[in-house]
């Protein structure tokens, strides 16, 4: 059955591994998204409130013949060179703001199964904490969601009006029953294959659980501890090493492909972000087989040099300088097999580190401002924080990734 034949009468007779791959095909059927930020900080001169209405008419949609182009305006008034400035406080810590709060207006794209796309809107206003003037509390001002669905037969998104989108949302908040059958035709289509979409994810969210908690084990692994018969050992040695090296290949072999397909079903992920995930996914296998033939030729190192099982050999004993000494430094080493394969597993830190600005992601696009997050930061981003955070706080992040890869470009 092809995904487009599904309905909410026949889905039941396809099973959950079938679904899976339909709804991975879905995505791949649709013309690509070019979402592109333009950043317009300067509009804020001439406004005292985040409303909609303010960059609504700086908004571009397009149908292009490779794909759909979606241009969005980035206000953040804290960037203007108005304020970039100290005049009371130290050097290198700017203090000018407006009194009720630097205004902030950015927007996401949600891509969702069956071609259907939600863009939305975000304002707020950050403002002075009021018992801690140096930090600044994240206000909304308003959320707006334009909404698309792609036509197969044309092969174009078609937008779904505002208004009736705004009206139909109240009617299914009222009453989660509401029959769309007196609705508009577009709005009948994009929550027919919305109430698909969430029938599919009520019958995969389970196995997208298994996968999580799979996650967290390898995540809590480490390449020199050793669980044999219940009994935790920590040693630097070549049986804990090999053993962290194949637990870690079979959760890209078995755990990651299925887990990747269902974050894109469940909204986690974006296509590119897929792709990319899975050209890391294939390096990391290649450094798991370099950490394998290192380990092999320690291995026979070292029982050459001493006779005895070199499996259990303490690696702090080695002589320095040795050889099998050398090729313990080629696996631990920073951009070692170890190490890459600890960063995909690894979370961006909590401020930005200038030191590492690609720590908790795999690569990054300055042209279409896009960072691409590792496995760790694809579920760190979705999750809680301790810290205080927010939707524009996580976009600072990422745009000031964007600069300074910038900025090394220019140099």
């Amino acid at each position: 059955m092809d995904f487009k034949d599904l309905t909410l009468d026949n889905i039941g007779s396809v099973e959950d591994d079938e679904l899976l791959e339909m709804m991975y095909k879905s995505f791949t059927e649709v013309k690509p998204v070019k979402f592109i930020k333009e950043e317009m900080h300067d509009l804020s001169k001439r406004i005292v409130m985040p409303r909609f209405a303010h960059i609504k008419k700086q908004i571009k949609y397009g149908n292009e013949e490779d794909f759909f182009f979606i241009q969005v305006p980035v206000v953040d008034e804290e960037e203007r060179s108005h304020f970039k400035i100290n005049v009371f406080s130290k050097e290198d810590f700017y203090d000018r703001m407006p009194k009720d709060g630097f205004i902030k207006m950015t927007s996401r794209i949600d891509i969702k199964p069956f071609g259907v796309l939600d863009v939305y809107f975000e304002g707020a206003v950050a403002a002075r904490k009021p018992y801690e003037f140096k930090h600044l509390n994240y206000i909304r001002a308003y959320e707006h969601i334009e909404s698309f669905y792609y036509d197969f037969d044309s092969e174009q998104y078609i937008g779904v009006d505002d208004q009736q989108m705004a009206e139909a949302r109240r009617a299914l908040f009222r009453d989660p029953n509401f029959d769309f059958k007196d609705s508009p035709e577009r709005v009948q289509e994009y929550f027919r294959r919305e109430q698909l979409t969430e029938e599919i994810r009520n019958r995969l969210k389970e196995q997208k659980e298994l996968c999580e908690e799979e996650f967290s084990e390898i995540k809590d692994a480490r390449y020199n501890v050793l669980v044999v018969d219940g009994i935790t050992t920590t040693q630097e040695n070549i049986t804990a090493a090999l053993s962290y090296l194949l637990n870690y290949k079979d959760f890209l072999s078995d755990t990651i492909p299925k887990w990747l397909k269902l974050k894109l079903i469940f909204s986690e992920i974006t296509l590119t972000e897929y792709d990319k995930l899975i050209q890391e996914i294939n390096n990391l296998k290649e450094a798991i087989t370099l950490g394998t033939d290192i380990l092999e030729r320690m291995a026979g190192l070292i029982q050459g040099k001493t006779g005895e099982n070199p499996m259990l050999f303490n690696w702090t004993g080695l002589d320095g300088g040795s050889e099998e000494e050398l090729l313990k430094q080629e696996f631990v080493k920073q951009g070692g097999p170890k190490d890459q394969l600890e960063r995909f597993l690894t979370p961006r830190p909590i401020k930005f580190a200038s030191y590492d600005p690609l720590l908790g992601f795999i690569g990054y696009d300055v042209q279409a401002k896009e960072v691409y997050p590792n496995i760790a930061e694809s579920e760190r981003r979705i999750y809680r924080t301790e810290e205080h955070s927010s939707i524009i706080v996580e976009e600072e992040y990422l745009l000031r990734v964007i600069k300074h890869f910038s900025s090394k470009r220019q140099e």
